[in-house]
């Protein structure tokens, strides 16, 4: 399972957050870990001959945790290995052309 760290400041530098008190952002980890996501495919072409059908389930979190290292906080988590493979693949997501036009 791979783990992702950043420091606290990086994530609530635009919610205009100041305080040390984290319950805030306890809370939203917690919903966050209760999120439950669920996918459908249809006509999978993946590992396995012939799949027609798959359905699953998974929370959103796998973990997740607050880490003090020399006075500075940082928040580690980490997805369950399906949901992972599902937020990271391109495919998954729609390509739009950064173009701008005047």
């Amino acid at each position: 399972m791979e783990t992702y760290r950043v420091p606290v400041e990086q994530i609530l530098i635009g919610a205009d957050y100041s305080s040390a008190n984290y319950e805030v952002a306890k809370n939203a980890l917690r919903n966050m870990a209760k999120t439950t996501v669920e996918w459908s495919v249809i006509g999978d072409d993946g590992e396995e001959d012939g799949v027609e059908l798959r359905w699953g389930l998974s929370s959103l979190l796998a973990d997740a945790e607050f880490i003090v290292i020399n006075n500075r906080v940082y928040l580690e988590w980490s997805y369950g290995p399906k949901i992972r493979n599902h937020l990271l693949d391109p495919s998954r997501y729609v390509q739009l052309s950064l173009k701008i036009c005047s």
